[in-house]
């Protein structure tokens, strides 16, 4: 983005360190004259390579304050009326790596385009935003179109077994190679959202929510019908849904498959684990053909390398343990997470369905004397069939005096060849084996 004789508050200066990818910003508009000036000071031109603005017949000056603001700004006039005629004529302009789509009447930020651009960093294809998302909001959705919303979420993630939290919001960025597995020609209305979402779930493109806060327009009125809009959304789903059986194959996917990197918005990641279904995970598991326990270690495994190695460990443990916990029906565990010099920092205990923090004696105990300990020094699972009998067991007093025997396993928590955490599992009701401990893919492959 070139920004000379430009003010200052508009176009911030661009760093010297350059990034290995551009970013285009698309921006459809229709009458938003007073808005743009509002909008245009924040967006981030240190991430942002170029801006499109896509205007659909406004009758005030739209595109005249546009090009006051930004010289060169590269305007698209489209003719044809609604939303999704906008943002295709956007996509076939835009040159970006990575594409964002916002609005100009100020209920998106801009400031949080780099949170989106993060997550496509993390190893995302395709990041929606999402005002459900732990750390979204909104105060520009009336009751109605809030109900509207949550049915069409709660239908979506029950056809197409995703996990979203939000469907109807604008606010979203892909990497462009995305276009090549997404179909969306002759969609020209609001439904273009949830059409675009539901078209990169049937190509299996990796999608995340993205937390945003939808503040209210700045200037003038919505575009949105509520009920014609919605019904046309509601047609979408049924028809994505209906066109989706027994036409998606494994070898759909045209995206990178490549390691994810270390940077990244540690926020982003957490709202998408606090955001795991725990149902639908545990309902592959238990098809997993007898390997549940090797596919609980394979998703904690997936999940805590996904963090940045900045990040504080503790926060999506009690997830990961709650869905292994229920995976394997494990009546008893516990975690102990620990520094980089592999101390222990934090250590819970899980009974009854409650976390409750470990005392410093004994988590030492069981790191000097117990399963958790010989997990750590041999860096392997290990599975324990009678706690009574298996040296490598710390027995307490009371478990010794009731004859409590119960079957358990360690697992280690790896991530930049150090084990970050240790996870105990105990049952009563039928013992872990080796075999448990072998992986069939199944469950690490939901995100």
């Amino acid at each position: 983005m070139h920004t000379e004789n430009k003010d200052s508050r508009i176009a911030p200066s661009i760093p010297a360190l350059r990034r290995d990818f551009t970013v285009s910003l698309i921006i459809p508009t229709l009458n938003e004259a007073e808005n743009l000036p509002l909008v245009f000071t924040y967006i981030p031109f240190e991430w942002v390579d170029e801006v499109i603005l896509v205007d659909g017949r406004s009758t005030d000056n739209t595109v005249e304050v546009a090009r006051s603001l930004l010289s060169d700004i590269q305007i698209v006039l489209e003719q044809e009326p609604g939303k999704g005629a906008a943002l295709q004529a956007g996509y076939r302009a835009a040159s970006g790596d990575i594409l964002v789509v916002m609005d100009a009447d100020g209920s998106h930020d801009p400031r949080e385009i780099p949170r989106f651009i993060h997550a496509l960093q993390q190893g995302a294809d395709f990041a929606k935003g999402s005002r459900f998302a732990p750390l979204g909001g909104t105060t520009d959705m009336e009751r109605l179109r809030q109900f509207g919303n949550w049915g069409f979420v709660k239908l979506t993630n029950l056809l197409f077994a995703t996990q979203f939290t939000d469907l109807l919001y604008g606010y979203h960025a892909f990497w462009h190679y995305c276009l090549h597995s997404i179909e969306i020609s002759g969609v020209n209305g609001f439904e273009i959202d949830a059409y675009l979402y539901l078209r990169a779930v049937r190509a299996k493109l990796r999608i995340v929510d993205v937390p945003s806060f939808e503040g209210y327009r700045f200037n003038g009125n919505s575009k949105l019908k509520t009920f014609p809009d919605g019904w046309r959304v509601l047609k979408t789903i049924l028809n994505e849904w209906f066109a989706s059986l027994g036409t998606d194959h494994e070898d759909t996917y045209k995206g990178f498959r490549s390691a994810l990197p270390d940077n990244g918005d540690s926020s982003v990641l957490y709202g998408q684990l606090r955001r795991l279904r725990l149902e639908q995970q545990t309902k592959l598991l238990m098809k997993s053909d007898g390997h549940v326990l090797g596919n609980v270690l394979q998703l904690m495994q997936h999940s805590i390398q996904r963090l940045p190695e900045d990040s504080s460990y503790q926060e999506v443990l009690p997830d990961l343990m709650a869905l292994a916990m229920k995976g394997t029906k494990a009546s008893g565990g516990s975690i102990m997470i620990l520094d980089d010099d592999g101390h222990i920092k934090k250590s819970y205990t899980v009974q009854n369905g409650r976390m409750r923090m470990m005392n410093a004696r004994s988590a030492e105990l069981a790191v000097s004397y117990g399963l958790a300990g010989w997990v750590l020094e041999n860096g392997q699972p290990a599975v324990v069939d009678n706690t009574l009998e298996d040296p490598r067991w710390l027995n307490q007093d009371w478990e010794v005096r009731k004859g409590l025997s119960r079957s358990a396993v360690g697992l280690p928590l790896v991530d930049h060849d150090r084990v970050r955490a240790v996870v105990t599992l105990t049952r009563e009701d039928g013992p872990f084996s080796e075999v448990d401990l072998e992986m069939t893919g199944t469950a690490g492959d939901g995100e």
